[in-house]
């Protein structure tokens, strides 16, 4: 819980009650980057488990609690070591397709109607790991020339 402290990642785990209430009901994790000393101190990345084997949610720190896009690989490959990963790989897919269309949108790059179909969720919603969507599909939309 100290670990969590001063780095406004939004997580009720960093409170003493939340953070006793969750680690009781299973492990909890934490993937770190380096802080200005180079020392791994900066949380990025939270899954915290109910029990031993059931994932019970993921959170980020980008807005509204999502995953980095920068950390979609990470999670991906630890998310191999749970059980019901398979759970979690729509999620994790989603996000690297709204990272691949919004690195095409920031570079002026023709959305292709596959592209639009997804951000527009003409055949399902898109699922995230934060509490709202991830803000780029809304910031692609606002952009277009419609």
């Amino acid at each position: 819980m100290k670990s969590l402290q001063g780095y406004n990642t939004g997580w009720c785990t960093a409170g003493l009650v939340t953070c006793r209430s969750q680690v009781k009901n299973g492990d909890f994790y934490v993937y770190y980057t380096k802080d200005k000393d180079g020392e791994y101190k900066v949380p990025r990345l939270a899954i915290r488990m109910d029990g031993t084997e059931r994932i019970g949610e993921i959170r980020g720190v980008a807005k509204g609690q999502n995953v980095e896009s920068h950390l979609e690989d990470v999670l991906d490959k630890k998310l191999e070591n749970f059980e019901d990963r398979e759970a979690y790989k729509r999620r994790i897919n989603d996000s690297k397709m709204i990272t691949y269309i919004y690195t095409k949108y920031e570079h002026n790059k023709e959305l292709t109607k596959e592209d639009l179909k997804f951000i527009y969720e003409v055949d399902r919603d898109i699922e995230g790991f934060g509490y709202q969507k991830d803000p780029r599909v809304e910031e692609i939309k606002q952009g277009r020339d419609k």
